[in-house]
């Protein structure tokens, strides 16, 4: 039972640290890195439940895991969490930003820009990022409850997006990324006189939906799953640089921006 333990606690401690590593390695210098990062959430989760076995077996591994955890706290916090309010001094000003990936509107054969535009409407925000928009008519229409917005440049085959404000945007700006069909646009918010810069993006993702109709068809005939799943995983590795890189690309406007930042 002591070696079994040993042996998963060795696996998973590993899995663990090449995720936390992963965050911090440029996919253009160790590619295949990106798989870890990829399934740090639930190698984690198993990381946790090895540590209570060992608490109970009352096992010296159980203290490389608890290691491997706290190396990742971090990226813990990030993913989970929790809505803390302050308390507002008085002649402070706050504003509430939403970001939505809205897939145009249509979700599970339903329509949905309607529906969206009367929640956003119904928690009063002041300023809404939406990202794959279509019908630009029908955008403006239901969003008019606030007086300014952006449409991003209008381009062949990129994922459109859109901006909402209650307050004057100014020096708008769509950034278009080259070898992707997505973009991100940005734009300068005057707040009672004091100027913000926002952008919102929409980054490369992995493309597993794209693949998951052919990998569950062809699940029942080895040589072609083996096949999908051997294209989906250079397709995810090409996606993991893509993304990389369009993230430098808005790291760098970030660092040459000369107002404070909102990043949606």
């Amino acid at each position: 039972m002591k070696i079994i333990y040993l042996l998963f606690a060795l696996v998973f401690s590993l899995l663990s640290v090449l995720g936390f590593i992963s965050g911090y390695v440029h996919p253009s210098h160790c590619e295949w890195l990106g798989f870890f990062g990829l399934i740090l959430l639930p190698v984690l989760g198993i990381n946790l439940l090895l540590i209570i076995i060992g608490s109970f077996l009352k096992n010296k591994w159980g203290w490389l895991l608890l290691g491997s955890l706290l190396l990742n706290i971090g990226y813990v916090s990030a993913m989970f969490q929790t809505t803390i309010t302050r308390k507002v001094q008085e002649g402070q000003k706050t504003i509430k930003v939403v970001s939505y990936n809205v897939n145009n509107f249509y979700t599970n054969q339903v329509h949905t820009l309607s529906s969206i535009a009367s929640y956003m409407q119904g928690i009063d925000a002041d300023i809404i990022c939406l990202q794959e928009v279509a019908k630009e008519d029908s955008i403006m229409r239901n969003f008019s409850f606030l007086p300014y917005a952006y449409l991003s440049e209008s381009s062949p085959n990129y994922l459109k997006q859109a901006l909402f404000s209650r307050y004057p945007l100014m020096n708008c700006r769509t950034i278009l990324f080259p070898g992707s069909t997505n973009m991100a646009i940005r734009a300068d918010i005057v707040i009672e006189g004091k100027t913000v810069r926002i952008f919102s993006n929409h980054l490369q993702t992995t493309s597993v939906n794209n693949y998951k109709t052919k990998v569950k068809e062809d699940i029942q005939d080895g040589d072609v799953f083996s096949q999908a799943a051997f294209s989906l995983s250079w397709q995810m590795i090409d996606n993991f640089l893509l993304r990389a890189n369009q993230a430098d690309v808005i790291r760098q406007q970030i660092d040459e921006s000369p107002y404070p930042v909102i990043v949606c």
